[in-house]
């Protein structure tokens, strides 16, 4: 009978320690939340500010079905491309300053991404209404 209360006043500690250890967590886990709260707002939007972290989040905005497959189609390299024009206002001379090209390749690159894009949508478009 010893080793048999024995046994049971183990496990009651073991559960009251493991209650304790449960309040603890918890108690760091409000106070982080009303961190987050307090220092964010209620406004605060996940999508959004993971879209906002990179350059080609703004991607994964794409409401339209068909136009975000076919900008989500395009190799990454042109992802990136259309991102300094589309999210970081890049024109075509600061393109060609970056990608250390003449503009007039930038003009002819952007051109031929637009065009796949606009094939890939319509494409896109036919299928889903077909």
């Amino acid at each position: 009978q010893n080793k048999k209360a024995y046994f049971e006043t183990i496990v009651n500690n073991m559960n009251i320690d493991d209650f304790r250890r449960q309040i603890r967590i918890y108690d760091k886990e409000c106070q982080l939340e009303k961190e987050m709260y307090e220092k964010i707002g209620d406004k605060f939007d996940v999508e959004e500010e993971m879209a906002d972290a990179t350059l080609i989040g703004w991607i994964e905005l794409i409401e339209n079905e068909a136009l975000y497959k076919a900008v989500k189609s395009l190799p990454m390299e042109d992802q990136i491309f259309i991102s300094y024009i589309f999210k970081e206002n890049k024109n075509q001379c600061e393109l060609a300053k970056i990608y250390n090209i003449s503009h007039q390749n930038i003009s002819k690159r952007f051109s031929k991404i637009i065009k796949y894009i606009r094939k890939v949508y319509a494409k896109g478009r036919n299928l889903r209404f077909s």
